[in-house]
């Protein structure tokens, strides 16, 4: 009987084989489907290959699957926390939380925790330069700020 993973795993080479999944790969893990969808598009466009999940179950699963240039997670989900997220690929694939950009709304005294183990934190309301840049950044650490790419977009992603 093949499990969750091993349909996801089937479904990632498959995408590879079919060349869709060439450019560089980041998964957005948000359980608001407009969040998730307006990622997407905004790294789409600017060149990744992006892979969404509405929790962090499904998550967990695809990152067991795929190495991931990058991976965008929300905190507040259902079925797994964020939290609970990054405590399981802390114990278990802790070279991943480098990958890691939190996108939240929560308060910066709730952050305490997270800080300083992933990559960086986004803050909600975010726009589409904000995310392309972090990814950017995360894929390559070395890269100034001012490097990482065009701001001019402005659009707000809450």
């Amino acid at each position: 009987m093949l499990t969750k993973t091993d349909l996801l795993r089937r479904l990632s080479d498959r995408i590879d084989e079919e060349g869709r999944g060439s450019g560089t790969a980041v998964l957005v893990v948000d359980d608001d489907p407009s969040i998730s969808r307006l990622c997407k598009l905004v790294l789409e466009r600017a060149g990744f290959f992006v892979i969404t999940a509405g929790d962090g179950r499904t998550a967990l699963d695809l990152i067991e699957g795929r190495d991931y240039a990058a991976i965008l997670l929300d905190l507040q989900m259902p079925f797994m926390h964020g939290a609970t997220l990054l405590a399981l690929l802390g114990r278990d694939k802790p070279d991943v939380l480098k990958k890691v950009i939190v996108m939240t709304a929560l308060p910066e005294a709730a952050l305490a925790d997270v800080r300083g183990r992933v990559a960086s934190v986004l803050r909600k309301p975010m726009s589409d330069g904000d995310i392309v840049n972090l990814v950017r950044q995360c894929i390559d650490p070395t890269m100034m700020r001012s490097e990482v790419g065009d701001r001019t977009t402005r659009s707000q992603i809450s």
